[in-house]
């Protein structure tokens, strides 16, 4: 058929369509050519250090170039700016235990420290992703000016200016495109938190950043699986604490990594379902599912019905390319949209996760959220006998999330401060918050307006 509002010369350039009858896959799955998403790719996407991720994210910011640190040339450096009167081996050895750890790395004593921390491609790659989704330029010149504050600390001092500078690096803006508007908002509130008090900025950016990135990826998991159904702003995710017991019947076991878990192995048939919907139309700008939704809400009625005729044919027209697995047992999905075209997309989206399962391409799909799987396993679940994975906050991270929820307010109600963790993607249950309250009795945070304890407050944490 002829097509007039799906772009299928692009589209079929871009999955590579084969004429050959006689292949049994007559196309290529693809992603990331007209938008990328994430930064993933279907082969190995594991991280061995978050710590890389915070160098790359920090060069992102300020366009700069890794260079390797070498410990002897910055000390001969040092000793080139100062004049020691004979106890240059006592400085030097003051220096090296200053701003070295006992496994020779950089300490972060300074912002423009974190431009010199070493990053795999995998770090590079998830670096750049975070700095594009999460920044404003506005944000980054806030960030500029910390890392060019000189320190007022002698030895600091000498230590920052004797560190090797670092070569411009002109990077492309916006290489990933957003997806989630509110998470940005969210993030910047909570950066410019930290920016105001370096201390702080120094002991929790890496804690920060390793937060926004999992709620990014978990909402987009969410928001994706939601397809033409109403959207959210921020989908609910119930955590446990880690010094709590864990239960079945439990809402923080229901509507935790439960509602996560089963909806990650269709990550990359969602990128390659968006791929194709991003060829409907000829606006330049990224279509979400409900961007689509708006578009066909918002198309006369003899476009639907072309539209209508498009998607139907190109949903067969996949079925048709792909001849390597048995259709036979492949079950439609349930017609669940009033408007024809949801529908459509809804079965595009079904069987391009099927034959991902049903062939040998399971393993690239896979292999794109297993990188992030890993991460989450590190850092925000925890092993619960037959419970399996729970989602999990650890004592001093939770502190510090409580730090960013209080802000600069001297107490807030503890109300307040549930619903401050909530804007941040963060829900607990009733025995969670009373798990928390306990905390916050026992380190002396909880203030009680009456006797009743009916108006309680959390306290500033230093």
């Amino acid at each position: 058929m002829e097509y007039k509002i799906i772009n299928y010369e692009q589209l079929a350039k871009t999955f590579k369509f084969k004429q050959s009858e006689d292949k049994p896959i007559r196309l290529s799955h693809t992603s990331g050519n007209k938008y990328r998403l994430l930064p993933y790719t279907t082969k190995n996407n594991e991280i061995n250090s978050f710590t890389g991720v915070i160098g790359e994210f920090s060069r992102a910011v300020t366009e700069k170039k890794y260079i390797s640190l070498e410990q002897e040339q910055l000390m001969n450096s040092i000793k080139r700016k100062v004049e020691s009167h004979g106890h240059e081996g006592v400085l030097l050895s003051v220096i090296n235990e200053l701003f070295f750890n006992d496994q020779g790395e950089l300490v972060i004593a300074h912002p423009a420290f974190f431009n010199y921390l070493a990053s795999s491609k995998q770090e590079n790659d998830l670096g750049q992703f975070l700095a594009d989704i999460l920044l404003t330029d506005k944000l980054k010149e806030n960030i500029w000016r910390l890392y060019e504050k000189e320190p007022s600390n002698v030895i600091l001092k000498l230590f920052y200016q004797s560190l090797p500078s670092l070569e411009k690096k002109n990077r492309k803006s916006d290489r990933y495109q957003l997806y989630i508007n509110h998470i940005q908002n969210q993030f910047e509130d909570d950066l410019y938190f930290l920016l105001e008090n370096e201390k702080l900025f120094l002991n929790h950016f890496q804690d920060l950043l390793l937060y926004y990135y999992f709620y990014y990826i978990t909402q987009l998991v969410l928001h994706f699986d939601q397809l033409f159904d109403d959207e959210q702003l921020s989908y609910p995710v119930y955590y446990n604490l880690d010094w709590e017991r864990r239960a079945k019947s439990r809402k923080s076991y229901q509507e935790g990594w439960k509602v996560i878990e089963p909806r990650i192995s269709r990550l990359f048939s969602h990128i390659n379902c968006l791929e194709f919907v991003n060829y409907i139309g000829n606006k330049e700008e990224f279509l979400t599912y409900q961007d689509l939704r708006r578009l066909v809400e918002e198309m006369n009625e003899e476009d639907k019905e072309q539209l209508r005729l498009e998607t139907g044919a190109l949903v067969k027209e996949y079925k048709e390319r792909v001849q390597d697995i048995k259709w036979d047992e492949y079950r439609q999905p349930a017609y669940t949209y009033s408007e024809p075209i949801f529908n459509q997309v809804k079965s595009l989206l079904y069987q391009l996760d099927y034959q991902f399962k049903k062939s040998g391409r399971s393993g690239p799909a896979m292999n794109f959220y297993k990188g992030f799987e890993a991460f989450t396993k590190q850092y925000f679940l925890k092993q619960s006998g037959p419970l399996g994975y729970t989602l999990n906050l650890k004592q001093d991270f939770f502190i510090f999330l409580t730090k960013l929820c209080i802000n600069k307010r001297e107490k807030i109600a503890l109300t307040d401060l549930f619903n401050e963790f909530e804007k941040r993607g963060i829900h607990f249950d009733r025995n969670s918050k009373k798990a928390i309250i306990d905390l916050y009795e026992k380190l002396n945070l909880l203030e009680k307006k009456s006797d009743s304890g009916d108006a309680q407050y959390v306290k500033y944490i230093s």
